[in-house]
């Protein structure tokens, strides 16, 4: 996190429920519908939008 800073990585972590979705589908043949993934892609797309925000730093 040092590298990368908390705000970055903090918006890969919203990541892990469209992991969820896809790994219950593989191994658990569950079934996905159409607001699972609709939900999924607004949280891709907050996390793009979240990745390309500038960030400013204080100085130390």
């Amino acid at each position: 996190m040092a590298i990368a800073g908390v705000a970055r990585v903090s918006q890969l972590q919203l990541l892990q429920p469209f992991l969820t979705i896809a790994f219950s589908a593989l191994l658990l043949r569950e079934q996905i519908t159409l607001p699972t993934i609709a939900a999924a892609c607004i949280v891709i797309a907050c996390v793009g939008i979240g990745r390309r925000s500038l960030i400013h730093q204080k100085p130390a």
